[in-house]
């Protein structure tokens, strides 16, 4: 089946579902969201036909079709008052959200119709499989750096989880405060050990065919797909996509193999650790109906349509306190080393929270970053800040394709990924991202590349 014909009848089931189903209390503008990803999907075609072949595009516009087409669905056949909704958003608030998103997906698919055939133009059809490997010795100087770290200091490990773990809840309140430049070290430890063996296996299979290296490669990169760092999904999910990729890359005779068990692995670990937040009362129980528990884990997971109307509802409270202070404790909150000038009680993140559960004692539901840029510059400007990270999400994503140094396109597809999240994250949760790990990672690379591995090839020769 065509992409764009299953994109057609999925939105216009959700559309005669919205139309038929969601006419009562503030779900009654619900309808114009899968509307507004057909007629764009229809009138821009780039984006549909990008989304099989480009990662960034391919996930932007995967989460855009959770968004605008299953969770409005979700919501309009459950029972409203089921919806285990922590607080109920006004119908005005409802309608400023729905028409903040109907024009961010209009604006975000215009700029990939336009930009997208500028930027993949001079990239490869499919990703090169001819890669230049980095010289090993720099790397693993650092790893045993990484360890020697955590043999004097434990308490650095309490941040990682492995699988699941009763730990992984509470360890925010009970971890130690660490420097920031020791995390991003030891967070290396989960990247290069088994960019070291991919690369290995690949050199010895290009010398030898044989199954037993491709075996030995995806065994020991399943153990780090398991690993969690604080108590987000994402940080399971998006490593999962970036390794599934250069595995194809490295073996792509084995692609079917590869996406069939790093799917599997990764699936059941965010099974499990969903299972764990849902039996820790971390989220909303199941229900013995599973669309209401569906409908709010959709809109909160994806930052959906009320999510992005307690957005609008809380920009007063940002207003009252100064716009500019809430953006500069935005920006530093969390990045390492310097996240400690910040004043965490007034971020938009927890001014959005405490709105919606009353105290500031939770802070687990994700600002849309349109909603969250619309507290700092107003409605108008708000998808401003969305598109720009659309725009780096097709600098990076073209960066990948034409990239023959397997660490680096590592690193790019790790950038796309996150940018092409945007949609369902906040500013604050895309950004640091460069700054505490892929920055850092880039560099280190970079110096391994560039003067590490020069220098020892003079050493030996």
């Amino acid at each position: 089946m065509p992409l764009s014909f299953f994109v057609l009848v999925s939105g216009v089931a959700s559309t005669l579902v919205c139309l038929f189903l969601g006419w009562q209390h503030q779900t009654a503008y619900l309808v114009l969201l899968p509307i507004t990803y057909t007629l764009v999907a229809l009138t821009l075609p780039l984006p549909i036909k990008l989304a099989k072949f480009r990662l960034g595009v391919g996930v932007f516009m995967a989460v855009a079709f959770v968004r605008y087409i299953v969770v409005p669905a979700l919501i309009c056949i459950s029972d409203y008052a089921d919806i285990p909704l922590i607080r109920e958003p006004s119908g005005d608030a409802m309608a400023i959200a729905v028409t903040i998103m109907v024009f961010e997906l209009a604006l975000s698919c215009l700029v990939i119709q336009i930009l997208s055939p500028h930027l993949y133009l001079a990239a490869p059809a499919s990703p090169s499989s001819d890669f230049r490997a980095p010289g090993k010795a720099g790397l693993i100087v650092l790893c045993v750096c990484a360890i020697f770290i955590v043999a004097l200091n434990p308490s650095v490990i309490d941040r990682y989880s492995f699988f699941s773990s009763t730990e992984i809840w509470t360890a925010s309140a009970s971890r130690p405060a660490l420097s920031g430049g020791v995390v991003i070290i030891v967070d290396m430890l989960l990247v290069i050990p088994p960019l070291l063996v991919l690369l290995a296996m690949h050199k010895r299979y290009g010398v030898n065919p044989r199954l037993r290296y491709v075996l030995f490669a995806i065994v020991t990169l399943l153990p780090f797909l398991m690993i969690i760092k604080g108590v987000s999904r994402f940080s399971m999910v998006v490593p999962a996509l970036a390794w599934t990729l250069m595995f194809i890359k490295l073996f792509p005779a084995y692609r079917k193999r590869a996406l069939f068990t790093i799917g599997a692995v990764s699936f059941l670990s965010v099974i499990s650790v969903t299972a764990q937040k849902n039996f820790s009362n971390t989220e909303p129980a199941f229900e013995e109906n599973n669309l209401p528990y569906l409908a709010w884990l959709g809109n909160a997971y994806f930052s959906g349509p009320f999510n992005m109307a307690y957005a609008v509802e809380v920009a007063p409270s940002v207003d009252h306190h100064g716009a500019e202070k809430v953006f500069l404790n935005d920006m530093i909150g969390n990045l390492a080393i310097i996240s400690s000038f910040a004043d965490q009680a007034n971020t938009s993140s927890d001014f959005f929270n405490r709105h919606i559960y009353g105290s500031s004692f939770q802070s687990d539901q994700i600002i849309p970053i349109t909603g969250q840029f619309s507290l700092y510059v107003g409605l108008f400007l708000s998808p401003v800040l969305l598109l720009f990270t659309i725009v780096l999400m097709l600098y990076f994503d073209s960066k990948m394709l034409k990239e023959t140094r397997i660490e680096f396109s590592f690193v790019y597809a790790l950038a796309t990924i996150h940018l092409a999240l945007c949609m369902m994250l906040s500013f604050n949760s895309i950004y640091p991202v460069f700054f505490n790990f892929l920055m850092p990672l880039y560099l280190i690379l970079l110096f391994n590349r560039s003067f590490v591995s020069p220098f020892i090839r003079r050493l030996r020769g």
